[in-house]
């Protein structure tokens, strides 16, 4: 009897999801295990996202100087280019951010940065794409309310790891997101918030610190090197999702099949949202262009008598 006692205490001691310090303290082993891989990816991902804006306006200003000026023409170029590049950009994350998965998914102590990038390639356009939809659907949330924001986010905040970790594609990595959340929203809920005042408050140093010479520098090195613990900490929040789920298992069946209908209408409803807010931008854009030149004029003639300002046509 007291073994079954014991048997039942273990097993409902193993159904809880750690507490924020205890998984803070097992990040932070983790975390002394992997962290030159992972900040190495994050420093490349900056150096690279950063490299590919500097291409992409020197593309611009060389566009305009090859269509003598700014002009419609230049518009145009600039718009293809700037719509390229960002696609270029959302790829590179998306292969530095698979690689860091898998450098945690691994466990590998000494991997490279190659190693990682080259295991993450089969990944790169899955993952590109799922945080599009990722994002329609918080966005298509955000419309109806923040709270079904909230909850689309906790729902959906797995599928990453689904992704990589149980090579999950398309809808069925939102689907097995959704059932590692079930029955946890409100941990899920208190983690997240407690790991988002904690991220807040050491932001707030490092905006402090950037204020003292070279403390620019010092914050970006201590970003880098913070950044990727709390990708360590929502690692592990899964890592012991799926240990749970699987003690489960052998009274609670998941099923694979994706639900396709919830998610993609949700997608469906934020992509139609962002583009009619863009739309919407496009319609108004010279009217607002044009309260703004007026509100220009009124403070320079109010505040600026004496001073000339720029032609507003050549703006």
């Amino acid at each position: 009897m007291e073994q079954t006692n014991a048997s039942t205490n273990d097993q409902a001691e193993y159904q809880k999801l750690p507490g924020f310090v205890a998984l803070l303290e097992e990040s932070t082993r983790l975390y002394k295990l992997l962290w030159k891989p992972l900040v190495k990816l994050e420093l490349i991902s900056w150096a690279t996202t950063f490299g590919a804006y500097v291409l992409m306006l020197a593309a611009v200003l060389a566009a305009a100087a090859a269509t003598s000026g700014l002009n419609n023409a230049t518009a145009i170029i600039g718009a293809l280019i700037f719509i390229a590049g960002g696609i270029g950009i959302c790829l590179l994350l998306a292969w530095f951010a698979a690689a860091a998965i898998i450098v945690l998914r691994d466990k590998q102590v000494g991997i490279t940065v190659r190693e990682s990038t080259n295991r993450a390639k089969p990944y790169v356009l899955p993952y590109a794409l799922l945080s599009l939809l990722s994002f329609l659907i918080i966005f298509a949330g955000g419309i109806l309310l923040i709270i079904p924001a909230i909850i689309f986010a906790i729902w959906f905040m797995f599928w990453e790891y689904a992704l990589i970790v149980e090579n999950k594609k398309g809808f069925a990595a939102f689907k097995k997101s959704r059932e590692y959340a079930r029955g946890y929203f409100w941990d899920i809920f208190l983690l997240c918030a407690l790991a988002g005042i904690a991220m807040i408050a050491v932001n707030m140093v490092f905006q402090g610190i950037s204020y003292i010479p070279l403390g620019g520098l010092v914050s970006m090195a201590a970003s880098a090197i913070i950044t990727p613990f709390y990708s360590v900490f929502f690692y592990l929040m899964f890592y012991h999702l799926k240990k749970i789920k699987l003690g489960e298992a052998t009274t609670t069946s998941i099923p694979d099949k994706p639900n396709k209908p919830l998610a993609l209408g949700l997608s469906v409803v934020g992509l139609v949202a962002a583009l009619a807010i863009v739309a919407i931008a496009v319609y108004y854009g010279p009217q607002i262009k044009e309260q703004v030149r007026l509100q220009f004029d009124k403070a320079n003639l109010q505040y600026n008598p004496g001073i000339r300002t720029l032609p507003l046509e050549s703006i």
